[in-house]
């Protein structure tokens, strides 16, 4: 089975740019909801990756290993997965 990042339906310049590191091409996860040119699929697995990456970062920092020096965006992450994946809810509990 191919791998998603590599089929045809993925292929784009951005996309293919940003899918390792979405955090390198975008500055925070609302330009990928408002990047033109990426389809509904493209952003959100864009957004997914984005959100690994994030827990990935702070599991590291949590075991010591550092990787964790900008501060994390992962609830702007989950927040844009929710508006993409049509949950627009968004609770803002104070």
């Amino acid at each position: 089975m191919a791998h998603p990042a590599t089929s045809p339906l993925f292929h784009h310049p951005t996309y293919d740019h940003a899918i390792a590191d979405p955090r390198a091409a975008f500055s925070h996860p609302q330009d990928i909801l408002h990047a033109d040119g990426l389809s509904e699929q493209q952003k959100l697995k864009l957004l997914t990756r984005w959100e690994e990456n994030e827990k990935a970062l702070i599991r590291a920092a949590g075991e010591g290993m550092g990787g964790g020096e900008q501060p994390s965006v992962l609830q702007d992450v989950e927040e844009a997965i929710q508006a993409i994946s049509g949950g627009g809810e968004q609770s803002h509990d104070q």
